[in-house]
C-alpha cells in the first residue's frame, strides 16, 4: 500500500481540486480543497518549466526551476500530512502524553492489585482459581467430573 501512496495522494489532490469530496469527510475535504488546488497548480508550473528546459538548445536547471520544485515539495508534503490525518487519526503530542499517563496509571493499579492478591492467604488464591474454573467449565466439578 505504501508503494502506491504518492499515486493515491496525487489522485486525492486531483479529485479534491476538481470538487470531489472524501467519503464521509465533507468538512475535511472542504478545508483541504485550497491546498489540493495549490498542489496541482504548482505541479503544472513545474511541468511547464521542465518542458521548456528540456526543449531548449542548452538544457540547464535554472534557479526558477529549483524554487518551483521547492514550492511544490512543500505544498505536496503539507497536503500529504492533511490527507493522511483525514484518513487515519494522527495523534498530537498532547494525545500521546494523555495515552502514556493512562497506561502508567493502569499499570500501577494492576501492580497494586496483584500485590494485594499475592499478599492474601493461599486459600483465597485457591478459591479464586476454583471460581474461575467454575465459570469457564460450568458443567464440571472442580475435580473435572461431570
Amino acid at each position: 500500500m505504501t508503494d502506491n501512496l504518492a499515486g493515491q495522494l496525487w489522485f486525492g489532490a486531483e479529485c479534491l481540486a476538481a470538487g470531489s469530496s472524501i467519503l464521509n469527510k465533507e468538512r475535511e475535504s472542504d478545508s483541504m480543497r485550497p491546498l489540493a488546488r495549490a498542489v496541482t497548480k504548482s505541479l503544472e508550473r513545474v511541468r511547464a518549466l521542465l518542458r521548456e528546459q528540456c526543449l531548449s538548445p542548452q538544457p540547464e536547471y535554472t534557479e526558477k526551476i529549483r524554487e518551483n520544485l521547492k514550492i511544490f515539495d512543500r505544498l505536496f508534503a503539507d497536503f500529504e500530512l492533511a490527507y493522511v490525518q483525514c484518513m487515519v487519526h494522527v495523534k498530537t503530542p498532547k494525545e500521546f502524553d494523555l495515552h502514556q499517563d493512562l497506561v502508567v496509571l493502569f499499570s500501577e493499579t494492576l501492580q497494586r492489585g496483584l500485590k494485594q492478591v499475592r499478599d492474601r492467604e493461599r486459600n483465597l488464591v485457591y478459591s479464586t482459581q476454583c471460581a474461575l474454573m467454575k465459570v469457564h467449565f460450568p458443567g464440571d466439578d472442580i475435580a473435572g467430573r461431570r
